[in-house]
């Protein structure tokens, strides 16, 4: 039976109480204390779930912490690795780069070489033309002198092997001719100095 509970004389309820509302005493302290007891129950039971469930979320972040501070230190290495393949490629950037501006300067160098040599070819090649020109001219001067002096050697010859009292028609011809053999020859010698 329950503690503060009335019921009718006799103690078991019968039917014509049935259906009828208990009436229950409030007034006893081990009531009290069970509505306490029952009070804390229901507010403790919350707070104590949602306690435990902030220790499971908190291990939780420190283990996904630790995780993550692990790949950090992963990632540290892999940086530090990439940077120093990274300085190594920019260095032999830079010195293909000073290789290939060096290169640059000696083609330019050597292009403006070429055009000076082409431009000092065609002038040697004008000028090798001029000194063919003049040694073509030089050579018919040379025969042309060759000629005045066979013909000045055959005068001479004729003025010698000749007397000259008795000058025949043919050797008066002979004689003006080379007269004339003479004075070309006088007039070349004029025009040459």
């Amino acid at each position: 039976m329950l503690a503060g509970t009335r019921y009718r004389k006799g103690g078991i309820p019968g039917r014509a109480d049935v259906g009828r509302a208990m009436h229950v005493e409030l007034d006893g302290w081990k009531i009290k204390a069970a509505l306490i007891g029952l009070a804390l129950l229901v507010v403790a039971v919350p707070f104590a779930r949602a306690s435990h469930a902030n220790r499971s979320r908190a291990d939780d972040w420190r283990k996904r912490a630790l995780v993550a501070e692990e790949s950090v230190a992963g990632l540290r290495v892999v940086i530090v690795e990439r940077s120093r393949a990274l300085n190594q490629r920019t260095r032999q950037a830079n010195e293909l780069a000073t290789a290939a501006r060096s290169r640059g300067d000696a083609l330019r160098r050597s292009k403006a070489n070429v055009g000076t040599l082409t431009t000092r070819q065609r002038a040697l090649a004008k000028e090798n033309a001029s000194i063919a020109k003049d040694a073509r001219a030089l050579r018919t001067q040379l025969s042309s002198l060759e000629a005045i002096a066979a013909k000045l050697d055959a005068c001479a010859v004729t003025a010698g092997a000749a007397p000259r009292k008795a000058a025949s028609a043919p050797a008066k011809a002979r004689v003006a001719q080379c007269k004339r053999v003479a004075a070309s020859y006088d007039a070349y010698r004029k025009q040459s100095r």
